[in-house]
């Protein structure tokens, strides 16, 4: 106990085993800012012979938690201990060999004590009896001191950098598992308030003959005492993987060289890494950078100026595209095709054109020209031998071929014409593509069609009212922008003669029966009329003279010399002079004799006829060119009796006649 100074208890613990055991330790450091205390260990008997280590003891649990074994040439024995808390670096300073006249120094990570480097002192003294370094300590400037006496004579001191230890060459050592992974307590004995009294430390009369400083930091260099060399001055690497910088010395007359690893950026310069090696070294990056990356190489050798390597790394970063797109092509239309990078390393690429359909290897550059049959999907793989190949896919459609170019049904005819136009099938393909009809009438765009290979579209009906030619196409396109089958035809509309006439009047009396026809027909040249009391006529306008009464039809036939003909048939009537008679009788009985009570009235035009009863009760109403009575009211016959009539009458000669009278009903 440090603050009473008293000794709370002692512990024994044993490390080893057999017969001849020589265990224990030599030194000891408090690891800063810690419940540990590092202790040097010497292991010498039983099957432990030769070894020494590093225990770790827990001073808040009282256990030792950890124990590790090193092994150098022969018996090995750490005897002075330092602890560098900016590094959390164990320094160790002790002897090896026979009799241990050697003297070695080790750096041990704290964190992983299996992570540990040996180094021998470098030293002119022969035949030296030494017990190795008896005094190791790192300062906070990140060197180390030690010191050692030989001879029993000779004091030896040096100094030395703990990143570039150039006063020691490296040496093997050899890691061991020790049997001692936590404390073991066999036995143990505590012996309780034991206090120091009368202790004096009494200094003998001892002096050195000969104080050496070996291997000093003091050496001024006077010339370059080797050279690094590297295979490559630039090289690339791939993005996110690994690559080894091999880096070697020649020429070199000193036993060690440091190389460190910086990288330079401009004016920056930022530490990587080191190693130390006689001949070379190896530094192993990974970086995702995706630029040039320049890197300095400095090697460090004692008593030597320094030498300088520079080196640069390209990156070379994931390949990027933006060049999936779509091709619409015409049939036999050959493509030129350049692929368009938008980023990545684009030297030393490697690319593989193909045909998904057909599989056919069409080219092994950058760009190619294609003339694709049917449409399919090209795929292009780019490698740049580093990354993942890029895979891209880029559509080809390219419209089919017709399996008919027909458009019309009908090409001429009379106005108004009518006919149908036919859209083109085209042939089927594996890859189903889409495409455009423009229809146009006199260069007029009339509609599109969005239809698709193999498909079959109905007919559209046309009707053209006017006579003349109509100019129609149809386009095969694409694209709105691409046009790649243009279709031509004709509707030629001929002139429509329009047969008409104009008789002087439709109704004649026999006293008078001349009428005179007018021709009103129009886009005809030729007329022939047919009146159906056997009259011919070859002429434009007639006059015609009826021989008998009665109702003829006048027929007029216009032609034209595109036979675009047109028929009117119009009747005239031819009457006698007006007279009447009306009976005041009749029976209607159904025997077949008199039971209809009709009047009878030439030239009559038109009339109107009312029966009623005594009572005044309307039994008929009638109007019409014949008029007459069943003798009838609402299905059943009337009863015998007295039956009045009024008769409104106009003749063809435009004459009123009025009458009025009984009926005598039997």
């Amino acid at each position: 106990d440090h603050t009473s100074g008293t000794i709370k208890f002692i512990e024994m613990l044993q490390l080893s085993s057999g017969t001849n055991i020589n265990g224990g330790y030599d030194n000891s450091i408090e690891i800063t800012g810690t419940y540990y205390i590092a202790y040097t260990v010497v292991l010498n008997g039983g099957s432990d012979q030769g070894k020494h280590g590093v225990a770790i003891f827990n001073t808040h649990t009282n256990q030792i938690e950890q124990i590790q074994l090193y092994e150098l040439n022969g018996v090995s024995r750490s005897l002075s201990i330092d602890y560098n808390k900016t590094s959390n670096k164990l320094i160790l300073g002790g002897g090896y060999g026979v009799n241990l006249n050697k003297s070695f120094l080790q750096i041990i990570d704290f964190s992983d004590l299996k992570k540990t480097t040996a180094y021998n002192i470098k030293t002119n003294i022969q035949n030296q009896f030494s017990i190795g370094l008896i005094s190791v300590s790192s300062g906070s400037n990140n060197n180390i001191y030690y010191g050692n006496f030989s001879n029993l004579y000779d004091l030896i001191l040096g100094k030395s950098s703990a990143s570039n230890p150039e006063c020691f060459e490296e040496i093997n050592l050899k890691v061991v598992q020790t049997n001692v992974v936590k404390a073991l307590r066999p036995s143990y004995t505590f012996i309780k308030n034991i206090t120091s009294t009368n202790l004096t430390l009494k200094n003998s009369n001892f002096n050195f003959s000969n104080i050496v400083n070996v291997c000093s930091t003091t050496c001024i260099a006077t010339s370059k005492r080797f050279k690094l060399i590297s295979p490559k001055k630039f090289d690339t690497i791939c993005r996110n993987s690994n690559y080894t910088i091999n880096i070697e010395a020649i020429d070199s007359e000193v036993p060690t060289v440091q190389f460190n690893l910086f990288s330079v950026n401009e004016n920056n310069v930022t530490f990587i890494d080191s190693g130390s090696n006689k001949k070379s070294f190896s530094f192993n990056l990974k970086t995702s950078s995706d630029s040039v990356t320049k890197f300095m190489i400095i090697g460090k050798g004692f008593c030597s100026y320094n030498d300088t390597f520079f080196f640069d790394l390209f990156v070379r970063p994931r390949l990027k595209s933006e060049w999936f797109q779509e091709f619409k092509v015409c049939p036999n239309e050959i493509l030129s095709i350049k692929h368009k990078f938008s980023g990545g390393y684009q030297k030393a690429l490697s690319f593989s054109w193909t045909d998904s359909l057909t599989g056919i290897l069409l080219g092994n550059t950058d760009s190619i020209q294609y003339s694709p049959k049917q449409s399919t999907t090209l795929l292009l793989n780019i490698s740049d031998n580093c990354a993942e190949p890029l895979l891209l896919k880029s559509r080809i459609w390219v419209v089919p071929e017709l399996n008919n170019t027909s458009l019309l049904g009908l090409k001429i005819g009379c106005e108004p014409f009518s006919t149908i136009l036919t859209i083109p099938t085209s042939k089927t393909s594996s890859i189903t593509t889409p495409f455009l009809w423009d229809f146009y009438i006199n260069n007029i765009k009339q509609q599109t069609i969005n239809t698709e290979s193999g498909k079959t579209e109905s007919p559209i009906p046309l009707i053209f009212n006017n006579y003349g030619k109509y100019p129609l196409l149809l386009e095969q396109k694409i694209s709105p922008s691409k046009t790649c089958v243009v279709l031509y035809d004709t509707v030629t509309v001929l002139p429509q003669a329009t047969a008409d006439f104009q008789a002087s009047s439709y109704d004649l009396i026999i006293s008078n029966p001349i009428v005179s026809i007018d021709n009103k027909s129009i886009k005809a040249n030729q007329y022939f009329w047919y009146i159906s009391d056997t009259s011919n006529y070859q002429t434009t306008d007639i006059q015609h003279q009826f021989k008998r009464t009665g109702s003829f039809d006048v027929t007029l036939i216009a032609q034209n010399e595109h036979n675009c003909n047109d028929t009117i048939t119009k009747s005239i009537k031819v009457h006698n002079p007006y007279s009447s008679i009306i009976p005041n009788s009749f029976s209607p009985n159904k025997d077949g004799l008199n039971d209809i009570w009709k009047p009878r009235i030439e030239s009559l035009k038109e009339a109107e006829l009312i029966i009623f009863n005594r009572w005044g009760e309307i039994l008929l109403k009638q109007s019409g060119t014949q008029i007459e009575w069943d003798g009838t009211y609402k299905g059943e016959i009337c009863q015998e009796g007295i039956y009045y009539y009024h008769i409104a009458a106009k003749s063809f000669e435009k004459k009123a006649y009025y009458y009025k009278g009984f009926i005598y009903l039997k």
